[in-house]
């Protein structure tokens, strides 16, 4: 954990620990790259085929934002919090 934790205790020494904090660091990662097109979607549109900010139309680009956020919500999300609880489950 280097300068962050002098004293080493934020990081597991233990492999097997080391392992478990890896695969919820790359879930919380995956996480956050599953949520990017929900952002990009209202603020940078271009970069999902969409037209500019500037050139949607509003009532178009907040119907899409909403799609694609309440997709994310209603599929992506579950998923996620199911791998989260599981991983709260072991750890007792």
């Amino acid at each position: 954990a280097g300068e962050a934790d002098p004293e080493g205790k934020l990081y597991p020494s233990d492999l097997a620990a080391r392992v478990k904090v890896e695969g919820i660091l790359g879930l919380v990662e995956d996480m956050a790259r599953a949520w990017r097109p929900s952002l990009f979607v209202f603020h940078r549109p271009e970069l999902l085929g969409h037209p500019s900010s500037d050139k949607w139309e509003n009532d178009i680009k907040v119907a899409t934002v909403k799609k694609v956020r309440s997709n994310f919500v209603d599929k992506g999300l579950p998923r996620f919090m199911e791998y989260f609880t599981n991983y709260i489950k072991e750890s007792g």
